[in-house]
């Protein structure tokens, strides 16, 4: 399975123009066992968000995807009272499309 190409200029322009309120790393692992594609933890200081390369598999920018929703938990769920897929989360979700898909 093979990592998007601009995998690592599309995170680091994330980072730049959508930053989360704490930082964050992003990490692709072989395979996630609990039939996730992707999960973020946060430590109290650190988001890591982890994505599945496998997902690559899946077709059509399955991994960059996984990387928004993945993204929006970092921007969104630790700020609202641990609020899982908060409504809040559509305006980030529409920025990071446009930062991921290089879309105006």
């Amino acid at each position: 399975m093979t990592i998007p190409d601009g995998w690592q200029s599309t995170v680091r322009r994330l980072k730049r123009d959508l930053p989360p309120p704490h930082p964050v790393s992003v990490r692709t692992v072989k395979s996630i066992k609990t039939g996730e594609h992707g999960y973020t933890e946060f430590d109290g200081k650190r988001f890591t968000i982890y994505i599945e390369r496998r997902c690559a598999k899946c077709g059509c920018d399955s991994m960059l995807w996984v990387l928004i929703h993945e993204w929006l938990h970092a921007m969104d769920h630790w700020r609202l009272n641990q609020q899982d897929h908060a409504d809040a989360a559509g305006a980030y979700y529409m920025k990071a499309y446009r930062i991921v898909f290089d879309a105006d």
